[in-house]
């Protein structure tokens, strides 16, 4: 076999695979659309009718508390990771991780508070 032949038929494979995932994100993506409005409802629904879960199917789905930190004083954050060099700290929001790590090692990072969010869980009831 010629390397051209090996080359062609690599690239109609090539696209071929391609194709198949192309075809399968377009899929995914609406799924997890879907899901997300699911979700939402669900979690706007059990805060505000305060329910702690519901057991559906033999499966427990409740409001999961999460503490996150969030900056509060923007100045006064920003103020400290720069005297700090502490960029890690940035991400498109808050880095969870670079705070937990700081303040384990017993720093304050001034300009931020802990405040709890929820995520949706789901498991086996018990």
């Amino acid at each position: 076999m010629s390397i051209r032949s090996d080359l062609e038929t690599a690239i109609r494979s090539w696209r071929s695979t391609r194709e198949q995932r192309l075809a399968q994100e377009k899929v995914a993506a609406k799924i997890k659309e879907s899901e997300s409005e699911f979700k939402k409802f669900i979690m706007e629904e059990l805060a505000v009718n305060e329910i702690e879960g519901m057991v559906v199917d033999g499966r427990v789905t409740d409001l999961m508390p999460k503490d996150v930190a969030v900056v509060k004083d923007r100045a006064l954050f920003n103020e400290f990771v720069i005297k700090n060099d502490a960029l890690h700290l940035y991400s498109a929001a808050i880095s969870q991780s670079a705070v937990k790590e700081m303040e384990q090692a017993g720093v304050v990072i001034p300009g931020i508070e802990h405040v709890t969010v929820f995520e949706l869980g789901d498991r086996k009831s018990k």
